[in-house]
């Protein structure tokens, strides 16, 4: 195919000094127009070559050569003539160059100084940008601000502070952001300056440290208080700064800084301050050590008293010198002084080293000045060094960049050296090249015409766009020239104005260049902007173009145009998925088709726990955790052989043995049927999982203690016929010793099964409550014997109480269950095996989550605790037997219920304490109980309930009971105490029967749970009638569950079923006498 260029009609012949036809459009024959340049910078620019600089050498042979001219003779006859003028143009040109390369190198120096001040403080603005965006979103958390609320409009002293349960809830909550960001505290702070939330109690209630030292140094404002901005709505990040407190993992930590954010109710006032803490030397000082380079290239950041902020490359060398003393951060720590001596040939301090002027530099800093020296001054070690300096007056730092003298024009004085040698072989060369003109002048023009019909192949066929043009205008262009502007020939653009295809927002930038090409004559690099077609639509393309002079010294330059418009979207779209890929916190790799992993995002590195350096190049099947040929590893190679996405989760064991669940979803990525590389992206679930089966273990013995309670209250009904009615004909069978013993059977079964009832409503938390102010050591004392019978014979009992010790809350006959629940599983344990039972109590102040995992499921507020606790020497249990212990009918004895440690359990949570279980299998357990101590009274023993049968009652009581067993044990009980009775079966019937005998009628003994009326309204209805009425209420639940509904009312008794006589005659005694 013969390929065209269009070129103007005329003035080809003065343009390439060769003879053309003058014509608008020549083909490509041999004779055609010699515009091989362009066909060398075409090939050249797809091999990666500068190809101007290629036509300009390229130019300038076709000047010297010609069309198949020669050398003239007389040049080798003048060989040696020549040979001395180019020496002494060398030396000339050696002179010149060694000054243009001194300037080359300063500008050199120069640009790297400032683009290392640029980089480090751009860096600095995006990450002080990054701070305050965090807790400026954290400051706008609804949770966060709810939190803050409640503690700012709490009391301000430290011991509320600590006991606040919104303190615990807002160090939890801020916890994660604190460790993802490396965060070393937080401050939550009043108006008044008062801290009023913290990780650290210490720092509860006092003035906040920001309120008393953290004033900016040398700010135009007289060093106004961070605290007085914040409070105006501003937020703050403070430059590091001397501190007395110290940091985590620190002992003497001497720097700090905070970046601080006003914190706004619902109504936009600001009623707090959030604060963070940083450690100066992770990103502050990580930033500027991105400057360093080299040998002695070093960038950090200064106050305007010349004090280092950030740390110094050379902080080992200031140790053995003894400016800085063992262990102690170059950041604050000294000043930049010019010690007048170079400290590195030295060991020690100068003498007078603190009365030493600061650096040239750290002058110009105090100072507010920025500038640069490249001739050399002496830095704080004393070494020459250049070096550049910004001061940034809005930040109240200088950006510094600093490089030895010897490192940085190091280069220049290789390059004076090389250059003499490369002086002395010139000469050599030009020697030879005298001999040599003759041979290749014959074969140049040969060669020339080879070359020409090689390039001009290549300039038809290349897809870039090359023009050139003579004062702004076209004057010839190539095919993909006119394709790519869209003009129809190429006459469309011969005579066009160049910056007319130029949009026009960088044709002012353009036109410059324009007018700076005809003066120079040589490449420009290359540039990116944006240009026109012919019918105005923009594309961005990137063009470099060449100045040269033609045969007759007439200037042109040459353009080659590359339309970048596709590539820079496929650039934006790779950037938007790049960018999506590494902030995504789902854990993405891609393997190759071995398994080999070739990329993982952060969110990897963090599930699989390791960097993303050691991920790249490891197999997948290693990453986490397993092998090669394993399970998984062919289930899920099988899948994505057969062209399927596999989805699944797995153990994830980390390097440090932590094993993680994973969600793993892998898809294959084919091309033409084969797989390529497996995509896949985890989801760590292990708190998730945890959290579910936590839950669903919750509902399960929430579900058995519902359960549980409802069958104790059907079982307490029942029982309390037979318990009643054994009680009677007891006492009606006393001369009769042979019948009373079977009835006293009866009654002995029926109680233990009301005890075994006790236990399951004691286990659901509805048992039976007389709370009143207990001493435990009292108690057990009172106890002590039936304790000791309880053991086996087998086991000693050791009981070490302390005299005195706070009161508890609590029900004294559920604590004796426990006691004695503990105490029998204990004696189980040794079984026939000699051992020791110890039974202990004591004091203990419990601090915030610290019994955050006891068996009661929920976490245990601070303040004072009273504990007992059994231990013994007995076979301890295995990991699977406690977490199943307190669990209802789980028992590993062949007569046991499994409901003995579910009712202690239930019992400990409705007393708002704690269990906690120590035990190792072969050694023996220890069951520690809290319970929250009371201040209120010192707490009393047991008392043995003692009956009275000398009262004579008067009056009738009605008996309202759905249960007809019930009702009419109760009047007979009622009617053998001395009383007349009245029933009702619910509460409509005893609202009528009140109504009529209201008069005879002395007390009301209630049920709760009853058809048509229950008791709750029934009692109701008869403080309406009689605001006087005596209602004593019985029920198979606790008092204090079953009570709870009439906290509006006030019950003159309660009997819980099932009862006894003597029981039932005490609390009647007890309410119409009391």
């Amino acid at each position: 195919m013969r390929g065209v260029f269009y070129c103007r009609p005329v003035d080809l012949k003065s343009f390439f000094g060769i003879s053309l036809a003058a014509s608008c459009k020549c083909d490509s024959g041999l004779d055609s127009c010699r515009f091989n340049g362009s066909f060398f910078h075409v090939f050249l620019l797809h091999t990666g070559v500068r190809p101007c600089r290629v036509w300009r050498s390229y130019m300038t042979d076709i000047r010297g050569v010609g069309t198949g001219g020669v050398l003239n003779s007389a040049l080798t006859r003048r060989g040696i003539t020549i040979v001395l003028l180019l020496v002494v143009a060398s030396i000339v040109v050696a002179s010149f160059a060694l000054k243009s390369i001194r300037h080359s190198a300063r500008e050199h120096v120069a640009a790297m100084l400032s683009h290392t001040i640029d980089s480090t403080y751009g860096m600095m603005q995006f990450w002080e940008a990054e701070q305050r965006m965090q807790v400026e979103n954290w400051a706008q958390a609804p949770e966060l601000v709810s939190l803050a609320s409640q503690l700012a409009d709490s009391d301000h002293s430290q011991a509320a502070l600590q006991r606040h349960p919104s303190q615990a809830k807002l160090r939890r909550l801020l916890a994660p952001e604190m460790r993802q960001h490396a965060y070393d505290g937080f401050f939550l702070i009043a108006p008044d300056h008062t801290s009023i939330a913290s990780m650290r109690d210490m720092n509860l209630g006092e003035t906040n440290p920001l309120s008393e030292r953290y004033a900016r140094p040398g700010s135009n404002n007289a060093r106004q208080d961070i605290l007085q901005r914040v409070f105006s709505g501003e937020t703050v990040l403070s430059l590091p700064q001397p501190t007395d407190l110290p940091m985590s993992g620190e002992s003497n930590a001497e720097a700090t800084m905070f970046v601080v954010t006003p914190v706004r109710g619902p109504d936009g006032r600001i009623f707090a301050a959030l604060s963070f803490r940083i450690k100066p030397e992770n990103d502050f000082s990580r930033f500027a050590k991105m400057g360093r380079s080299g040998r002695s290239a070093e960038a950090y950041l200064l106050d305007a008293t010349g004090r280092m902020l950030t740390g110094s490359r050379f902080e080992a060398e200031l140790h053995r010198i003894g400016i800085l003393q063992a262990g102690q951060s170059s950041i604050l720590n000294f000043y930049l002084r010019d010690p007048g001596v170079n400290l590195m040939h030295q060991t020690g301090v100068p003498a007078n080293y603190e009365a030493s002027p600061l650096t040239l530099m750290a002058t110009a800093v105090s100072q507010g000045k920025s500038g640069m020296n490249l001739e050399g001054y002496r830095d704080y070690r004393g070494v020459p060094v250049v070096g550049a300096w910004n001061w940034y007056p809005e930040k109240e730092y200088a950006v510094v960049a600093e490089i030895d003298v010897d490192e940085a024009y190091g280069l220049f004085d290789g390059m004076r050296t090389m250059l003499f040698v490369v002086l002395l072989a010139m000469i050599a060369v030009f020697m030879g090249m005298v001999f040599l003109m003759e041979g290749l002048n014959r074969s140049a023009g040969k060669a020339l015409s080879v070359s020409e019909a090689r390039y001009r192949q290549l300039f038809n066929l290349i897809p870039d766009a090359i023009a050139v043009h003579r004062e702004g205008k076209i004057i010839y262009c190539n095919p993909a020239a006119v394709k790519m502007f869209g003009a129809v020939s190429g006459d469309d653009l011969i005579g066009y104005e160049v910056t007319g295809l130029v949009h026009p927002d960088d044709r002012q930038r353009i036109a410059g260049r324009i007018e700076q090409a005809g003066d120079s004559n040589g490449v420009d690099d290359m540039q990116e902007m944006r240009l026109l077609r012919l019918d105005g639509t923009p594309f961005t393309a990137e063009v470099e173009g060449c100045s040269f002079s033609d045969a007759e010294g007439v200037d042109a330059v040459l353009l080659v145009v590359r339309d970048i418009s596709v590539r820079k979207l496929a650039e934006e779209e790779r950037e938007r998925l790049r960018v999506a890929v590494e902030q995504t916190p789902e854990g993405i790799m891609i393997a190759d088709a071995q398994g080999v992993v070739v990329y993982a995002n952060p969110g990897a590195a963090i599930i699989t726990g390791r960097t993303q350096q050691e991920l790249i190049g490891m197999l997948a099947a290693e990453a986490r955790g397993g092998q090669v040929g394993d399970a998984l590893f062919v289930e899920i190679v099988t899948s994505l052989k057969a062209g399927v996405s596999w989805y699944g989760e797995f153990s994830l064991i980390r390097p440090d043995d932590e094993s993680r669940i994973i969600e793993r979803r892998i898809s294959p990525v084919m091309v033409n049927g084969k797989t390529l590389y497996h995509v896949s992206v985890d989801r760590d679930i292990t708190d998730e999982r945890h959290q579910k089966e936590h839950m669903e273990h919750t509902q399960r013995l929430e579900s058995l203690g519902v359960l549980a309670g409802g069958i104790a209250h059907d079982f307490n009904n029942i029982l309390s016929a037979i318990l009643g009615n054994a009680s009677m004909a007891t006492k009606k069978l006393a001369d009769r010793p042979d019948a009373a013993k079977h009835v006293l059977r009866i009654e002995t079964a029926a109680q233990r099964a009301a005890e075994l009832c006790s236990q399951m409503l004691a286990y659901s938390g509805k048992g039976r409550f007389v709370v009143k102010a207990i001493n435990l050591s009292l108690m057990l004392k009172d106890i002590a014997k039936l304790l000791d019978v309880s053991v086996t014979k087998y086991a000693e009992l050791d009981i070490d109480l302390l005299p005195d010790i706070p009161a508890v809350q609590a029900d004294a006959t559920q604590l004796q269950q426990v006691i004695m629940n503990l105490l029998i599983n204990a004696s189980d344990a040794i079984g026939e095996n000699y051992g020791r039972i110890s039974v202990r109590n004591g004091q203990i102040t419990v601090k915030d989550g610290e019994f955050a995992q006891s068996y009661t499921g929920e976490v245990l507020a601070a303040g004072e605790y009273v504990y007992f606790e059994v231990s013994d020497t007995g076979c301890g249990m295995s990991e699977e037997t406690r977490k199943k212990l307190f669990d209802p009918f789980y028992t590993t004895k062949f007569t046991g219920r499994g409901l003995g440690m579910s009712a202690v359990l239930g019992i400990v949570r409705g007393h708002h304490g704690a269990i906690v279980v120590d035990s190792v299998e072969g050694e023996g357990s220890r069951f520690r109980v809290l319970l929250p101590a009371f201040a209120g009274k010192k707490g009393e023993g047991v008392k043995k309930l003692e009956e009275d049968i000398d009262w004579c009652p008067t009056g009738s009581i009605l008996v309202v009971d759905d249960e007809e067993t019930v009702r009419e044990m109760a009047v007979m009980m009622l009617e053998e105490i001395g009383f007349g009775t009245l029933s009702a079966e619910d509460g409509v019937q005893a609202i009528e029967a009140y109504r009529e005998h209201h008069d005879e009628i002395a007390l009301v003994l209630l049920d709760m749970t009853m058809p048509r009326m229950d008791g709750r309204t029934c009692f109701a209805k008869l403080r309406e009638m009689n605001p006087d009425v005596r209602v004593v209420l019985s029920s198979g639940y606790s008092e204090q569950d079953a009570t709870n509904s009439f906290a509006d009312h006030e019950l003159a008794g309660f009997v819980q079923k099932p009862y006894r006589l003597a029981t039932l005659r005490a609390k009647l005694r007890e309410v119409l006498e009391g």
